[in-house]
């Protein structure tokens, strides 16, 4: 029989970097789209932007995501969030002052 389990799979650690990566490359994405840019263009920005707002560039990428799919968490206001909305939300048709809460 062979074992297909594989330790890394169930480690949190490694699944949070994923999620991480993914949120990242998602973000990356949605600049090149948004921006008609280079990747390389759209993470520099992100880069930018999280560090002018004291932010990790993972935190203003999960942000982006959720605001671009919809799925914000109402009632939730977060510091991430409103730096999102106003550097971006113009792009995608939100008000770039909008709170949820």
């Amino acid at each position: 029989m062979i074992n297909d389990w594989n330790p890394a799979w169930s480690d949190p650690v490694f699944e949070d970097a994923v999620a991480r990566a993914r949120n990242l490359h998602m973000a990356e994405g949605v600049l090149v789209g948004l921006r008609r840019c280079a990747p390389e263009s759209a993470i520099a920005e992100l880069v930018s932007v999280a560090r002018a707002a004291g932010l990790s560039t993972s935190a203003v990428a999960r942000e982006l995501v959720s605001l671009v799919s919809g799925a914000t968490n109402q009632g939730v206001e977060s510091v991430a969030r409103t730096v999102v909305y106003q550097h971006w939300g113009g792009l995608i048709g939100q008000d770039a002052g909008r709170s949820d809460g």
